[in-house]
């Protein structure tokens, strides 16, 4: 099935990974995390990846920033105010872009994503932790929000 734009559920190793190789590709990908924190380590991951592929000349300088400028960071409608850690992340005590330290005035870098957003993608890959239950809540929350047609895929690492 042919598509434009992919939703990418999950900032880990395998998240990363999967938006990284769709966005080399050459399609458009929504990166959607459930915090800025974890959303940002997980562009910048990807940034040194290519960057790095780039520097042994796996792709080219071009391929890697176009690769790069086709991934969109997004939070999930359920994410945690800024500053808040999602259940379960480890703090590293450093304030994620766009978020103060001092607590004023806190806002994202990253867009929510919004219904109309989420009708954009044509495949969703989730890549979220190993556990059917969290599993089954990401595909039963994200089903109605899709265009007709969108492809619902999962990840598994075991």
């Amino acid at each position: 099935m042919p598509f434009e734009q992919a939703l990418i559920v999950g900032t880990g190793v395998m998240g990363a990974g999967i938006a990284e190789a769709v966005a080399l590709g050459g399609k458009r990908v929504l990166l959607l995390g459930r915090g800025a924190e974890r959303l940002a380590a997980a562009l910048e991951s990807i940034r040194k990846s290519l960057d790095a592929a780039a520097r042994r000349k796996l792709i080219s300088r071009e391929q890697a920033d176009a690769a790069l400028a086709r991934i969109s960071g997004v939070l999930s409608p359920d994410a945690p105010p800024p500053g808040v850690s999602p259940p379960g992340a480890p703090s590293s005590g450093a304030s994620p872009p766009g978020v103060s330290s001092s607590g004023a005035e806190e806002t994202s870098a990253f867009p929510s994503a919004s219904r109309e957003l989420l009708t954009q993608a044509g495949i969703v890959i989730e890549a979220v932790v190993e556990d059917a239950g969290v599993k089954g809540r990401v595909f039963g929350e994200l089903a109605p929000m899709l265009g007709e047609g969108a492809v619902l895929a999962t990840n598994t690492s075991s």
